[in-house]
């Protein structure tokens, strides 16, 4: 009796010794990451832009919900295809375009539960009638449901091109 009493007191030491993962750890394991710069919506991000700088319009429509909101440099949205229709115009007054190689990118969840894609960049175009060179920085949000876009914001200095413009008479 005396070696069984010995033997279940073993047994519930060794027992008690295992680890123990705390709650909070726990928690931390089932939580998303709030904070990346390498996760799927930031792919799609730069497949969205790579699209724009190829000019391929229905790629970039395809990065958008339908019922997508679109806000540059205006609190005002308009759709996707209203944006794309935007850019198309204003890209009529440039040679060329391109993003600078410089840039950097983010997907963070916020605390409402959204997870955005945040883009700080440098917009390079040449003027077609001008030739003057453009040095914009740019930075771009989009917030993401079910892998589309459904809201993004834009904001960039538009001057530089409006006043080339206004030079050449345009």
């Amino acid at each position: 009796m005396k070696i069984l009493c010995q033997l279940v007191a073993l047994i519930t030491v060794l027992a008690a010794c295992q680890p123990q993962t705390p709650p909070a750890a726990e928690a931390a394991e089932e939580a998303p990451v709030r904070y990346t710069t390498d996760a799927q919506e930031i792919t799609t991000a730069k497949a969205g832009m790579d699209a724009y700088l190829a000019g391929d319009w229905d790629a970039l429509r395809a990065t958008f919900a339908d019922n997508a909101k679109v806000y540059h440099n205006t609190t005002e949205p308009v759709s996707p295809d209203q944006s794309i229709a935007d850019l198309k115009e204003g890209l009529q007054n440039v040679s060329s375009y391109s993003i600078a190689d410089e840039q950097y990118w983010e997907r963070i969840i916020d605390d409402e539960g959204k997870t955005w894609v945040y883009f700080w960049g440098t917009w390079n175009a040449e003027h077609a009638t001008s030739d003057k060179i453009f040095e914009v920085p740019i930075h771009l949000a989009w917030h993401y449901q079910d892998g589309k876009v459904v809201e993004e914001l834009g904001l960039w200095d538009t001057s530089q091109m409006v006043l080339a413009q206004m030079e050449a008479g345009e």
